[in-house]
């Protein structure tokens, strides 16, 4: 079954390892081709040259889609005590998917998109054995949001997994 992941049609998520500042990333946003997508997630990783003062940290901002203001402060935030390298919000926002690469998981933490509240526990997980992952880094949503997809830099792999409707 081929994955049919296209970031410019992905209802809602950008994430990016990125090294320069999160200011030229906002002036290049300009260049992209595909403006209709929705930046929600920015995943920074610890080998990235991650500014943040605060390890194991996952903070939501509200962000201006038009001016491509990030407000601060933090609307919510989840210190998770895990390595996390790559996050998504749902197809519907109701929930963050989180790359858990210290635990080898990938962990479901439900989400208020109205009050902007995060649950610091995760409410489901997929984790080893039956999940197959071997130090998971980046994930994607295919377009139809029926899929997931995680890659494992452990093996070199990419495990697909079909999301509940």
């Amino acid at each position: 079954m081929p994955f049919d992941f296209d970031p410019c049609h992905s209802h809602n998520v950008f994430l990016t390892d990125f090294r320069s500042t999160l200011k030229s990333l906002i002036a290049e946003r300009q260049k992209i081709e595909c403006l209709s997508l929705k930046f929600v997630a920015i995943a920074f990783s610890k080998n990235a040259g991650s500014t943040a003062k605060e390890k194991n940290l996952i903070a939501i901002h509200e962000y201006n889609n038009v001016t491509g203001e990030i407000k601060m402060p933090a609307i919510s935030k989840l210190h998770n005590g895990t390595v996390s390298d790559d996050i998504l919000f749902a197809p519907d926002d109701s929930y963050l998917i989180i790359s858990d690469q210290g635990n080898h998981a990938v962990n479901f933490h439900s989400f208020d998109k109205t009050s902007g509240t995060l649950e610091n526990d995760y409410f489901f997980q997929l984790k080893n054995p039956e999940a197959k992952l071997s130090f998971n880094h980046g994930m994607g949503l295919s377009t139809n949001k029926k899929y997931l997809a995680v890659a494992n830099y452990g093996t070199d792999t990419c495990n697909i997994y079909q999301i509940a409707q």
